[in-house]
């Protein structure tokens, strides 16, 4: 275990890049964390999400970047999202929690439900990226150890991602 952790150390020379469209400038200035959770109490989550158009750049993906980010205010919409997320956005926001876990270890440690797929700890400390260069995907290992290392309520999700990490084959190159 303690070599595989001081191989990634060593093999490791980049980060995951997952902030592609975060900028300085919001495009959608309704859609603050507050904006966000108002709309989710008056609707429901399930009605927000399916309301939101598809594809990139969209608001979905808006959100999720900030999430992503490890900000407290996105983390803390992340669990009501999750009550009405389909399929894809589960799968998205599980991605965006795993993105921030380096970042903001104890604001996505805190948000994780176990009863709830897309926010639970089997899917957020697995490794639920399908894109990324090996080198990226190393370094993103190697940063959430040490966070998780750092947490007094990291223990669960560090041996679930060294657990998924030891069982993976080596990652291949991606685009």
């Amino acid at each position: 275990m303690k070599k595989l952790v001081l191989l990634l150390i060593l093999t490791s020379s980049s980060s995951l890049a997952v902030d592609r469209h975060i900028t300085a400038k919001n495009p959608y200035p309704n859609l603050t964390p507050e904006q966000l959770i108002l709309q989710i109490k008056q609707q429901g989550a399930r009605a927000v999400i399916a309301n939101m158009p598809e594809g990139d750049n969209g608001e979905w993906d808006y959100i999720t970047d900030h999430i992503a980010s490890g900000d407290i205010a996105w983390l803390k919409v992340a669990p009501l999202l999750a009550k009405g997320s389909d399929a894809h956005s589960s799968e998205t926001l599980s991605t965006a929690l795993a993105t921030a876990l380096p970042k903001n270890v104890n604001g996505v440690l805190s948000i994780l439900d176990d009863s709830n797929i897309s926010i639970s700890t089997d899917s957020v400390c697995s490794l639920p990226f399908y894109q990324g260069k090996e080198a990226e995907l190393n370094q993103y290992v190697v940063d959430s150890i040490r966070a998780l290392y750092k947490s007094k309520s990291g223990e669960k999700c560090l041996q679930k991602l060294i657990s998924t990490t030891g069982n993976s084959k080596s990652f291949s190159e991606g685009d």
